[in-house]
């Protein structure tokens, strides 16, 4: 059981960090195809709203990855939160009250990841 657990120890964080490395390329990738296509069809909201989250996304998965955030990442989480603050006026104008959730859940994780930093600043 101990020989289990000292395996775990040394190497289970490092496999579990390539795991999130490839997870973070293949969201960014998503992402992009689907802002692609959004803009391709021209419905420039929605491309927005991809661009953002896997703006988001990056910065997020970053900040989990090396378990830190720097000055420009919360500038980055800061911007995305205001422009999903502008989406969630836009959806609830048309009455589109799930993703005005799926916004206000983003801005939320926003919150958290801008907390950790200025929590590190302060130490």
């Amino acid at each position: 059981m101990k020989i289990k657990f000292e395996f775990y120890k040394k190497w289970g964080n490092l496999v579990g960090k390539k795991i999130q490395k490839h997870c973070l390329s293949i969201l960014i990738a998503i992402g992009v195809i689907l802002a692609g296509f959004s803009a391709y069809t021209g419905d420039w909201i929605s491309f927005i709203s991809f661009i953002t989250t896997t703006i988001f996304i990056s910065v997020s998965m970053r900040a989990s990855i090396y378990e830190n955030i720097t000055k420009n990442m919360a500038a980055i989480l800061i911007v995305v939160s205001v422009i999903k603050i502008i989406e969630i006026a836009y959806y609830f104008w048309i009455h589109d009250y799930k993703s005005v959730t799926w916004n206000l859940g983003l801005i939320g994780f926003c919150i958290y990841d801008m907390e950790q930093y200025f929590i590190e600043e302060e130490n």
